[in-house]
């Protein structure tokens, strides 16, 4: 989500009457299956502030007993309290949890992989990238948190570090698949560890591969 060309007059009617309400809005990032994210001035920094649409908040409740922006808060805060990790998570910084009303603020990071890719394609930055990838989700595993949600947009590139490019996680709301079992055949294949937690992940790690005619994120190459 980064679309910053809309920019509009208000924080969102939900935000009214709550702690958040004083933030002053200062553009829209853009739209996604589960919310909508702005970019606001709040307690004296810019900060991402991610509202829940409806149909993600009653979706979540029929999966999980914690409601959605209180339960996207504890996993990243969970991560970015992890050794090693907190230069590669977005600081939570706060999150609104009333009723219909679902909202997460944490740090402003722009600068996404799929635009950094765009601006820098190389088989040498996809290595090194992959490689950074690759280490971060093993540091999450480690720390018990699975399915980062892994996606050329959801993961930031920030700048470089003596070990080379740094990125950074930031979308924590899946659900992971070994918590939420959908039906009995998914049981079983836990059970008989046919899947495991860190099974979504480790797909998603493919799809950073290059399959012969597209580039990783999924776009035919010009022939």
């Amino acid at each position: 989500m980064n679309d910053r060309s809309a920019r509009p007059q208000s924080l969102p009617a939900v935000l009214e009457d709550s702690g958040l309400a004083s933030a002053r809005l200062l553009g829209r990032l853009g739209d996604g299956r589960r919310s909508t994210a702005y970019l606001i001035r709040w307690q004296d920094r810019e900060c991402a502030l991610k509202v829940y649409n409806p149909a993600a908040v009653a979706k979540h409740v029929g999966r999980h007993p914690i409601p959605l922006a209180r339960y996207e808060y504890l996993r990243n805060r969970r991560l970015y309290r992890t050794p090693g990790l907190q230069d590669h998570i977005a600081q939570p910084i706060a999150f609104l949890d009333n009723g219909p009303a679902q909202a997460f603020v944490q740090e402003y990071v722009p600068g996404t992989l799929f635009e950094h890719f765009r601006e820098h394609a190389s088989v040498e930055v996809l290595r090194v990238l992959t490689d950074s990838l690759h280490a971060l989700v093993a540091l999450a595993h480690g720390a018990g948190v699975f399915d980062l949600d892994l996606h050329p947009n959801n993961v930031m590139v920030v700048g470089e570090d003596a070990q080379g490019y740094r990125l950074k996680l930031f979308d924590f709301n899946n659900i992971p698949v070994h918590e939420r079992l959908s039906n009995p055949l998914t049981a079983l294949a836990c059970r008989l560890r046919l899947i495991r937690p860190e099974s979504r992940d480790r797909r998603r790690l493919h799809l950073f591969t290059d399959p012969p005619g597209y580039n990783r994120f999924g776009t035919r190459r010009q022939r």
